[in-house]
């Protein structure tokens, strides 16, 4: 990813929130299972279970225990098991209760992307990792990872 700066980064989290948020609109809070078996409580608990970690890593909270057990005994990359471990986290979570956990985490992300210097988006995501960088995990994180789950959702709601 090429150099963005702060106020592209926030503009570009919060376009990619507005998408979800438009979708998440009007959906009835039934607990309608998707052929993963997710529901769309389920799509949205996840989404704010990865901007937790994204939030986590930006202030240096990885060895959060909430944060961290999501990891532990991981293969390096193994995340199929951090989802495992998310969805297991508020399975039966209804859809309100996930929008509002989504929202919050939301809010506190934001808050702390704006109050970032600007140059550190470029710094490296995780002390000692040499591969992405905050802005990368930021995007990964975010509204990079919002179109599946925009889609899952418009499938289960029949609007896909």
């Amino acid at each position: 990813m090429a150099s963005v700066s702060k106020q592209e980064m926030l503009k570009q989290v919060r376009d990619g929130y507005a998408q979800l948020d438009q979708v998440l609109t009007g959906i009835p809070t039934g607990s309608q299972l998707s052929s993963e078996g997710w529901t769309t409580a389920d799509h949205v608990f996840h989404v704010a279970g990865w901007e937790e970690i994204a939030l986590a890593a930006i202030e240096g909270r990885d060895d959060d225990p909430e944060i961290a057990c999501l990891f532990e005994g991981n293969e390096s990359g193994d995340v199929d098991r951090t989802n495992e471990r998310l969805h297991l986290r508020h399975a039966g979570g209804n859809l309100a209760a996930a929008r509002a956990r989504l929202e919050d985490v939301r809010r506190r992300l934001l808050a702390v992307l704006q109050a970032l210097p600007e140059g550190r988006l470029d710094q490296p995501w995780r002390p000692g990792d040499a591969g992405a960088t905050i802005a990368e995990g930021i995007a990964a994180n975010t509204y990079d990872h919002y179109p599946e789950h925009i889609a899952a959702v418009r499938n289960l709601s029949g609007a896909g």
